[in-house]
């Protein structure tokens, strides 16, 4: 599953997304709002990485009927 199309994009989109959001999280807890907008597009794109992944599990699982 990691050696097509969705794998490679889901592995992208979550490994630049997820410390972003991270990173954009910490300051907003601390009370610094000035990151806001990071926070909201990366989780936001970490919510499309998941998808992602979740399409090409399903799309790629091959279930043995015996």
């Amino acid at each position: 599953m990691a050696n097509n199309k969705l794998g490679k994009t889901h592995f992208w989109l979550h490994n630049l997304s997820l410390p972003l959001f991270m990173v954009g999280l910490g300051f907003l807890i601390y009370g610094n709002e000035s990151l806001l907008l990071l926070v909201i597009v990366g989780s936001n794109v970490l919510a499309i990485s998941v998808i992602v992944f979740v399409v090409n599990v399903f799309k790629n699982l091959k279930v043995d009927a015996s």
